[in-house]
C-alpha cells in the first residue's frame, strides 16, 4: 500500500496453496472469484483498577494481549481444489481408459435398484443373465436399466425374483479428471495470497497469509437454485522461523 492518507476499496486475485508437513506451499491454484477476504486480529485487555480511597475506580495498570488472528473467505466460483478444501478431503486423479466386464454378480432386490461396480461415465451393451448363464433377461420386461448411473431394477411380472444373483455383462466409458475423497482431514493448512489494487487510486495492495488452518463455514447445496458459494474460516498461525502470521503490503 502507498504511504499517506487513503480511501480503500479493494479488488484482486485470491489464491491458495496447501502446505506440506514443513509448511512449504505445494503450488498455488489459479485465482477463483473471491467476494470476501476478511482478516481480524482479536485482543483482550486486562486492567488493574484502584480500590484505594483517593483513586478508587481509576486504572492503575493496563495490558492488551492478542488473543487470535482469523481469516474468513467467500468464493462464488469454484474448482476441484476448492471443493477438496471445503470438504476437508483430498483430490485424487482419475484415469480410466474404459473397458468391459463379463459376468459381474449383482443381487436383485424387488422394487429397488442395484448398482454395478464400475459405472464409470455410463454403461452400455448391457446383457443380464441368471447365475447359471442359461437365461438371458429382457430389458424393459424383466428389468429396468439406468445406464448413466449403472443401475438395474427387476420389474414386477418379470422373470427376476427378489434375491436372485444376476450375471451382468457391460461396457463402460473412459473417465478422466479427478475425484474428492471427502472428510479425510480434520483440518486443511494453506498459504493464501491476495494480489490486488485500490480501486480509488489504482495503487497496488497485497496480502500474504503464511499459514492458515481452514475449515468450511457453510454447507454445500448441490441442488441450490442460486450459484454455489463456498465459505471458509480459520485461524492464522505463525509458522516456525517467523514472528508474524500474515503481511499486508
Amino acid at each position: 500500500m502507498k504511504d499517506g492518507a487513503i480511501y480503500f476499496l479493494g479488488c484482486g486475485n485470491v489464491q491458495m496453496a496447501r502446505l506440506d508437513a514443513n509448511d512449504v506451499p505445494m503450488g498455488y491454484d489459479d485465482p477463483i472469484n473471491c467476494t470476501r477476504l476478511e482478516l481480524n486480529v482479536d485482543t483482550d485487555t486486562k486492567e488493574v483498577k484502584s480500590k484505594m480511597r483517593d483513586t478508587c475506580g481509576q486504572i492503575l495498570a493496563s495490558a492488551t494481549r492478542i488473543n487470535d488472528t482469523t481469516v474468513a473467505m467467500t468464493f462464488n466460483g469454484t474448482s476441484p481444489s476448492l471443493f477438496a478444501n471445503v470438504f476437508l478431503g483430498d483430490l485424487v486423479d482419475i484415469t480410466d481408459a474404459g473397458g468391459s466386464k463379463s459376468g459381474e454378480e449383482v443381487t436383485a432386490h424387488a422394487g429397488k435398484w442395484s448398482r454395478v461396480s464400475t459405472p464409470g461415465s455410463g454403461i452400455s451393451s448391457v446383457v443380464v443373465k441368471d447365475h447359471t448363464d442359461a437365461t438371458t433377461y429382457v430389458d424393459n420386461t424383466d428389468y429396468a436399466l439406468d445406464a448413466t448411473s449403472g443401475l438395474i431394477k427387476p420389474l414386477d411380472g418379470g422373470a427376476i425374483n427378489d434375491g436372485d444373483v444376476l450375471h451382468v455383462d457391460y461396457a463402460y466409458g473412459a473417465m478422466t479428471g479427478s475425484k474428492i475423497t471427502g472428510a479425510t482431514r480434520p483440518l486443511v493448512n494453506v498459504a493464501i495470497i491476495f494480489s490486488g489494487k485500490n480501486v480509488f487510486d489504482d495503487s497496488q495492495a497485497a496480502v500474504e497469509i503464511l499459514k492458515a488452518s481452514l475449515r468450511p463455514s457453510s454447507p454445500v447445496d448441490f441442488l441450490s437454485d442460486d450459484p454455489q458459494e463456498l465459505q471458509f474460516e480459520g485461524k492464522m498461525i505463525t509458522p516456525a522461523g517467523k514472528s508474524w502470521p500474515f503481511e499486508v503490503r
